[in-house]
C-alpha cells in the first residue's frame, strides 16, 4: 500500500460508522464529506469508493487491493465509478459534467454492486450544475452512491445540502498531526511552524513544506513591514501576483488571523512561526484592531471573488492598497501618501 493510500489516523470514527452502513447496507444514496481543505477529505473518499467496489474486502471493509474491483479501480477503468471534477483548476463544474453524472448513475451497474461518483470540489457547481444535480438526488437510482466533496460546505445550495448526509472532519489533535507529520518528512525542523501556518491540517503542513510556505509566509510579512513604511502597494501587488492567488490569499488571511490574536491578546505566549512572533507582534502592535479586522475581511472577500473570472491583478492592488491606506490612518504617521 503506498503512503497516498494508507487510511489516516485521525480518519478512524468515520471510516468505522460507514464501514457499519455499509455491511449492513444501510448507506445512503448521498454522503457530502466536509471540512477544512488539508484533512484528508478527497483521500477519504477515493478509498472508501475503492471498499465499496471491492469484492473481498477485509476487516472494517478495508479494501483488499487486489480483486477485480480494486484493480480496475486503480487503473481509473472501473465502469461503475466516475469521478466529476472541473476540468481545469480554478473552473467551475459545468451542467455538462452533471449530465455525464446522471447518465452513468441511470445505468444498471455492470458488476452488480453499486454505482458510484465523487463529485469534487462539489462547491465549484455553477448555478445550473447545482440544479441539475438536484434531480439526481431527488431521484437516485438503485444501489447509487454519490460522494460530494467540499472544503467550502457554505457555498453549496441548502437544497443540496439536505438531500446528503454530511460527513465531518475536523483537524486532528496536535499531538497526533505532529506524529503523523514526523513519519512522512525528512526534516522537523519546522513541523510546529507547518502546522500552525496550515490551520492544523496536518495535509496542507506537508503542501506547505513542498512549496516553501513558511518562507512565504516570512516574505509576506516582510512586504508587509515595508508597505506600512511607505513602500508602494502596486509594486507589491505585481511582485505577489506572480505567485498563485490562491496560496497568496491563504498566506494573508493566516497572517492577518494571527495579528489579530496577538492585538486581542489572544495569542500571548503562542510561537506561531519559529522566529516571527516578536515581528508579528511589533506589527500588530502598529495597526488598531479596526484596521486589522479590515484586513481580514478583505482577504475573506477576495478569496471569494478569486472563485470567479476575476482580474487578479487588480484584486491584489485593492488588497495592497487597502493595507497602505491602514498605514495612512495611523495617529503616529505623520506623511500622507500623495
Amino acid at each position: 500500500m503506498s503512503q497516498a493510500e494508507a487510511p489516516l489516523p485521525w480518519h478512524a470514527a468515520q471510516w468505522r460508522s460507514l464501514a457499519e452502513r455499509l455491511q449492513t447496507g444501510n448507506l445512503p444514496h448521498a454522503l457530502l464529506l466536509t471540512g477544512v481543505g488539508g484533512v484528508g477529505k478527497r483521500r477519504f473518499a477515493r478509498r472508501f469508493a475503492k471498499a465499496v467496489l471491492c469484492e473481498r474486502p477485509g476487516a472494517q471493509h478495508q479494501p483488499c487491493g487486489e480483486c477485480r474491483g480494486c484493480t480496475l479501480f486503480e487503473a481509473g477503468s472501473h465502469p461503475d465509478f466516475l469521478f466529476v471534477g472541473p476540468e481545469e483548476e480554478g473552473k467551475d463544474i459545468t451542467i455538462g459534467h452533471v449530465r455525464s453524472l446522471t447518465a452513468q448513475v441511470a445505468l444498471k451497474s455492470q458488476y452488480g454492486r453499486h454505482r458510484l461518483v465523487v463529485l469534487d470540489p462539489a462547491d465549484r457547481m455553477n448555478p445550473n450544475a447545482a440544479n441539475a444535480l438536484l434531480k439526481t438526488l431527488e431521484e437516485p437510482g438503485p444501489d447509487t452512491l454519490l460522494l460530494l466533496v467540499s472544503d467550502k460546505v457554505s457555498a453549496l445550495l441548502p437544497t443540496i445540502r439536505s438531500r446528503c448526509q454530511q460527513v465531518a472532519f475536523r483537524v486532528p489533535a496536535r499531538s497526533e498531526a505532529l506524529a503523523w507529520l514526523t513519519a512522512q518528512l525528512e526534516s522537523s525542523d519546522t513541523m510546529d511552524s507547518l502546522l500552525a501556518l496550515a490551520g492544523g491540517a496536518p495535509l496542507r503542513a506537508i503542501e506547505l513544506a513542498r512549496e516553501g510556505g513558511v518562507t512565504h509566509y516570512e516574505g509576506l510579512l516582510t512586504d508587509l513591514e515595508a508597505a506600512i513604511a511607505d513602500a508602494d502597494p502596486v509594486e507589491m501587488a505585481a511582485k505577489w501576483s506572480e505567485r498563485p492567488l490562491e496560496e497568496t490569499l491563504s498566506l494573508w488571511y493566516r497572517l492577518f488571523a494571527q495579528l489579530i490574536r496577538l492585538k486581542s491578546g489572544a495569542g500571548q505566549g503562542e510561537e506561531p512561526l519559529a522566529g516571527l512572533s516578536g515581528r508579528l507582534q511589533a506589527l500588530a502592535d502598529t495597526v488598531d484592531l479596526t484596521g486589522l479586522f479590515a484586513q481580514l475581511d478583505s482577504g475573506l472577500r477576495a478569496q471569494r471573488l478569486a472563485r470567479k473570472q476575476i482580474n487578479r491583478q487588480l484584486l491584489l492592488d485593492e488588497l495592497w492598497i487597502g493595507w497602505s491606506e491602514t498605514a495612512d490612518r495611523r495617529p503616529d504617521n505623520k506623511t500622507r501618501r500623495i
